[in-house]
């Protein structure tokens, strides 16, 4: 997969986790997140949460430049 595909993938998750911990605040929800909260508040709140950070760490994969990360003396090695 592409890196602008993991960019996305990550970027959508993360704010769809963002806005739905902030709409659980005031005590609204999306529609199609309301099965996080069938077994609690607490269990759709952890998901919520892994979420988030799931697509935080995506994201950051996601524009992380690997070849720049690689010494020049192991690159072209195998």
């Amino acid at each position: 997969m592409s890196r602008n595909l993991f960019t996305i993938i990550g970027f959508i998750c993360f704010t769809l986790a963002f806005l739905s911990i902030i709409l659980m605040l005031v005590g609204v929800q999306f529609d199609f997140l309301r099965w996080m909260d069938a077994r609690g508040r607490g269990y759709g709140l952890l998901l919520r949460l892994l979420i988030l950070f799931v697509g935080f760490i995506i994201f950051y994969l996601g524009r992380t430049n690997w070849d720049a990360e690689i010494p020049p003396e192991y690159r072209n090695q195998k």
